[in-house]
């Protein structure tokens, strides 16, 4: 497999937001047009406002998955295996729950036509989980093959010079013997000297 580029690597990051926004975005529209079409007393208007509740959760998970970790740090074995299995949601089986969701968005189009509209947006966002499927198959292939620590550096020499120096600096066991420092016996005087040239 060939390794990502570094501007692949950050379309990648920008298509993962992309699906996330895509997500939200398909939430509002369904609460609002689920909402629009309760109003005219239509019964696709409760299929609607439960596809947008279920949607609602699904789509906030990566935000409530950050404040999970914040407040359960390390110690999280009490709530782990119910989290572990709401994060396996992803992916492809929520493209497949979004399409079968969406069925019902097209059964009635004359009666209820502004369902269109949030079953598209539903097709749409189950395209988009399962071509980010394929992206985290790709990622975790990668990780696996141990491509993700290598390094190329030409003057991984250096560095591990620098970092003895650095240890020894920090130990207070080194003299100043590094190359790059200026020598300081010069005086104050000398230095005004030598400004005034």
């Amino acid at each position: 497999m060939v390794p990502y580029s570094r501007g692949c690597v950050r379309c990648l990051e920008i298509y993962v937001w992309v699906c996330r926004i895509w997500g939200i975005l398909t939430t509002i529209g369904l609460w609002g047009v689920g909402m629009e079409i309760m109003t005219a007393k239509h019964i696709i208007g409760i299929h609607l406002l439960i596809t947008a509740g279920i949607m609602s959760f699904l789509e906030t998970v990566f935000i409530l998955n950050l404040f999970f970790m914040l407040l359960m740090g390390e110690d999280k074995k009490c709530c782990d295996r119910c989290w572990l299995s709401l994060q396996w949601f992803d992916n492809w089986k929520k493209a497949a729950l979004y399409l079968i969701l969406s069925i019902p968005c097209f059964i009635q189009p004359t009666e209820a036509w502004m369902a269109i509209i949030p079953g598209v947006m539903l097709v749409v966002c189950a395209i988009f989980y399962c071509i980010k499927t394929i992206k985290d198959k790709q990622d975790d292939h990668y990780r696996e093959s141990g491509h993700e620590h290598q390094t190329y550096d030409r003057f991984q020499a250096i560095r591990e010079e620098e970092d003895v120096f650095n240890e020894e600096f920090d130990r207070g066991e080194s003299e100043d013997t590094n190359p790059l420092t200026a020598p300081t016996d010069e005086t104050v005087a000398d230095q005004n000297e030598i400004l005034e040239l």
